[in-house]
């Protein structure tokens, strides 16, 4: 009687060990795959990054390119000055300007 007993308790007790085993190991392949997935965003953060980079050394290296900087550099800068005199015509100030947003 005592044989019988044991022996699928034995059972039982094997697959529950190995269904543990299999949920420890599909967490951690779940997490590996998330690791992985941040891993793959960062390095194509990067490459992309890069790619900008060489992209804009490429088209400022020649005489034409250094023209083309410097209009940039004006637009860029006088889209901040038309701004900066627009809010400050108009009286608002930054704290009115988000008061407003809320």
């Amino acid at each position: 009687m005592t044989a019988s007993l044991i022996s699928p308790l034995t059972t039982f007790g094997h697959s529950l060990t190995c269904i543990g085993a299999s949920l420890a190991h599909s967490v951690v392949l779940v997490v590996s795959a998330v690791l992985n997935f941040a891993i793959t965003l960062v390095e194509c953060g990067i490459q992309f990054g890069r790619s900008v980079v060489t992209l804009l050394v490429g088209m400022f290296q020649s005489v034409l390119g250094f023209i083309v900087a410097n209009l940039a550099a004006i637009v860029v800068i006088g889209t901040i000055y038309y701004v900066y005199t627009h809010r400050r015509q108009r009286g608002a100030t930054v704290s009115e300007t988000v008061k407003k947003l809320r």
